[in-house]
Formats: C-alpha cells, structure tokens, sequence
C-alpha cells in the first residue's frame, strides 16, 4: 500500500472527504487530489506536521511506511509529547492505572499528562 492508498484509507475510516483532508493539512483540495492521484508525490513536511496536528492520533509511521497501527492511542499520543518530563506522581499514577484500570485514575493521569504537553508547548 502506497501513501495515496493509505490517505485513502485515512479517508474511509475518519469519514472525510477530500476537503476535509485539505483543511487537515493545512492545503487546497487540488493539492489533495494531486497526492491521491499520484502515489509517487512527496508531501511536505509542513503539511505533515498539519495533518498530525490536527489528527494527533494518527501514526505518521503508518502513513508514511505503512507500520501498523494506523491510530495510536491518546495515552501513547501524550506519552511520546511528554518524554522526560514526567513528574513522580504521575508515575505513580501510571502505574495504578496499569494495576487497576480504574477509569477515574486514567482520566486523571490523562488530564495531568495534556497540562505537561500544554506547558512544554509554550
């Protein structure tokens, strides 16, 4: 499967239409058509970075190589935008939630790991 097919398959499971996937990525539809159209074309990094923005759990692995899954979950999502910047308590908060898998422990471990990536962002 080239990148034209699995932008295709992005398509199909996310329900877009080409005007969807051009206003993910930041571009035009023609842009989009030409992509589909041409499973050689390269896509710039910057439109990447746009479509990753805008649809954080998918895995740019998969888009680009074709290595499953085609989604990451929010957990790994936050995980790999946090690395090195996790505090203690949220170990110790990751760690209860792999134990238990209580709901109300990943929600909070998921709410202190988007106030980390906010703050790195800044």
């Amino acid at each position: 499967m080239n990148i034209s097919e699995r932008l295709n398959r992005l398509m199909i499971e996310k329900k877009m239409k080409k005007s969807d996937l051009a206003k993910a990525m930041d571009t035009s539809s023609g842009y989009i058509s030409d992509i589909l159209d041409n499973p050689n074309k390269k896509i710039g990094s910057d439109k990447l970075a746009s479509l990753k923005r805008n649809i954080p759990n998918l895995n740019i692995d998969w888009l680009l190589n074709g290595i499953e899954p085609m989604f990451i979950s929010e957990y790994e999502t936050l995980c790999k935008e946090i690395q090195g910047h996790i505090p203690p308590e949220l170990e110790s908060i990751i760690e209860e939630y792999i134990k238990t898998g209580d709901e109300k422990v990943k929600e909070r471990m998921l709410g202190i790991m988007e106030g980390i990536r906010i703050a790195i962002k800044k």
